[in-house]
């Protein structure tokens, strides 16, 4: 009788682990619960990749980055806003793939700042979503921000909530002309905006 008992704790614990691994993977997009959502990520999340400045990205970029994401919705772009101080001058579409309804997107972005030896001085975007792709570039001279005549401040994502909130505009890249931005990173706020003359804020927008 006390071997059985003992069995079926240790039947119980069994079951008990199988199901807490299962959840796991399954919050975790692992193993047969993956489909085609990016692995190891949860749903509705994003997640950064750290550059690497001795690859070749970062003979080409000056500035670089890349992020995956599990996003369902409508859409994924790329835009660049560009304002003097507080005022928004423009806002360009970079990059974007959209659907008719709601539906999963699952896949990456990629961006970068081409060097300083390249004129002109371009900014690249990529979406890509499966087989899908959009793809863009942006010419900074359009706009007159002068990265050889100014001291540019640049900052890259804000990783500290990789959740994604549907109409969220999550930024990839900023820079800014004088002024280091604050560390509560509340990019698009008008007192944040008015500290720089000039800034530029390149974000990914999950709608």
């Amino acid at each position: 009788m006390e071997k059985l008992r003992e069995l079926k704790k240790v039947i119980a614990a069994v079951i008990c682990v199988s199901a807490i691994c299962m959840v796991l993977m399954w919050n975790w997009n692992l193993w047969l619960f993956r489909g085609n959502s990016v692995a190891g990520l949860p749903d509705m999340s994003i997640r950064f990749t750290p550059q690497e400045w001795g690859s070749l990205q970062s003979l080409i970029f000056e500035r670089y980055g890349s992020a995956e994401f599990n996003y369902f919705g409508e859409s994924v772009g790329v835009y660049i806003s560009f304002y003097s101080r507080d005022e928004l001058i423009l806002n360009e579409r970079m990059a974007s793939i959209v659907t008719v309804g709601n539906r999963d997107f699952n896949g990456s972005v990629a961006w970068g700042l081409t060097t300083e030896g390249n004129l002109p001085r371009e900014l690249r975007a990529v979406v890509r979503l499966g087989s899908g792709m959009s793809q863009s570039y942006f010419d900074f001279s359009n706009i007159g921000f002068d990265f050889e005549s100014h001291v540019i401040s640049t900052a890259g994502p804000d990783e500290r909530n990789n959740i994604i909130e549907r109409g969220q505009r999550r930024v990839l890249q900023r820079w800014q002309t004088g002024s280091t931005m604050r560390a509560d990173r509340n990019d698009f706020h008008p007192e944040e905006l008015r500290t720089s003359e000039h800034t530029a804020i390149l974000y990914i927008l999950f709608d």
